[in-house]
């Protein structure tokens, strides 16, 4: 949370682009919302100390884990969309790089748009695995179980 606090701080002192400010702000908020909702969704909880209650305990993890991992597009990569959004229209219209021509700008602009994209998509993706690797364990947890 701090580096993108960092990293996008700069942008709230920008005079020349209300947008790249709002994105900027909006990140930010973002962040710290993804921040808490990691904390509240996936931080560790405290267990039984043993017994056949661990057993029970450990699969609710499982099945806690895969739930937030499964609603994560909602909790932590959408927050982020519409201050990355406001980032883009606000390069795109209102601040161009000084020396560089209006078509090469445009240009940078939809190629990270496209690289920011592909991230979160990548990101989906992996979190989409490790839905899937949670119901494994959570399966193999229940045939030990079983028999």
């Amino acid at each position: 949370m701090a580096v993108v606090v960092a990293g996008f701080a700069p942008l709230l002192f920008r005079t020349d682009s209300w947008m790249m400010q709002a994105g900027g702000a909006l990140i930010i908020a973002a962040t710290f919302y993804v921040g808490w909702q990691f904390h509240r969704r996936v931080s560790s909880r405290r267990g039984p100390e043993s017994g056949a209650a661990l057993a029970d305990f450990h699969r609710g993890e499982l099945v806690r884990q895969q739930a937030a991992l499964r609603s994560a597009g909602v909790w932590y990569l959408a927050p982020l969309v519409p201050g990355m959004v406001l980032l883009i229209l606000g390069r795109w219209f209102q601040a161009h790089v000084p020396g560089r021509t209006l078509e090469m700008d445009r240009t940078i602009i939809l190629l990270c748009s496209v690289i920011v994209a592909l991230a979160l998509l990548s990101v989906w993706l992996v979190q989409r695995l490790g839905v899937y690797r949670l119901q494994k364990m959570i399966d193999e947890l229940d045939a030990l179980r079983r028999g």
